[in-house]
Parts: C-alpha cells; structure tokens; sequence
C-alpha cells in the first residue's frame, strides 16, 4: 500500500518516488515562504504573493495529507 498520493502529471502517474518527491518540494517551499515572508520581495505585492503561495501549499499538503491518513486506515 502506497503513503503516498497520486499524483497525475499532463495525464502521466508519476512514481511513488516521484511523489515523495513534490511533497518534500512543497513542504520545503513552504518552509521557506513561512520562515521568509519576504522572500518575495518586501513591498505589499510581495508579501501577498508570499502569503498567496503559503495558502496554496497548504491546501496541497492538506490534499496530501488526507490521501495518506486514507491510504493507512483499513
């Protein structure tokens, strides 16, 4: 049994490895935006861009992270 998601490219499945792999990109993306919010630039377009990016990878990790808890309850 996979932990973790599928993840469907311009109609190619990627890998298990593959997988992992974006996860840890938008975890570390995330990380970065969290830890950084300037990291964009520090005008106001820049720290919503931040913001905005931040939200996202949320809502990805969120995804993510419901297909995992799934995928291990019987």
């Amino acid at each position: 049994m996979a932990c973790e998601p599928q993840i469907i490219i311009n109609g190619v499945q990627l890998t298990e490895a593959q997988a992992m792999t974006v996860r840890v990109a938008v975890v570390s993306f995330q990380s970065n935006q969290l830890s950084n919010p300037n990291g964009l630039g520090g005008d106001e377009h820049g720290r919503a861009m931040a913001r905005l990016y931040g939200n996202h990878a949320n809502d990805i990790l969120d995804l993510m992270g419901l297909y995992q808890q799934s995928a291990m309850t019987p």
